[in-house]
């Protein structure tokens, strides 16, 4: 199988633990309520960001990063789509 990312091999170990690190605490985050727009709102710009790098990189696997976009960006323009209050 390739790796996840054609980019792997090009970025250093420390910015994957890093970008791991980031996720982990995005996933905790984004369900409490009070951080829920920032974090979405972070990690819109953040995937939009990534795909930006690939596509100036001529890389094409971005279907992920847009897609997780589109969701957040969903939850940050109507944060009932999780069944929560809106704050």
């Amino acid at each position: 199988m390739e790796p996840p990312c054609t980019m792997m091999a090009s970025i250093q170990p420390t910015i994957w633990k890093a970008i791991g690190v980031l996720q982990i605490a995005g996933g905790i985050l984004i369900w409490l309520p009070k951080y829920r727009k920032y974090v979405a709102g972070f990690f819109v710009v953040f995937m939009l960001s990534f795909t930006m790098i690939h596509l100036v990189n001529n890389t094409y696997d971005v279907g992920g990063a847009v897609f997780m976009a589109v969701l957040l960006g969903l939850l940050l323009w109507n944060p009932g789509f999780l069944g929560s209050k809106k704050n």
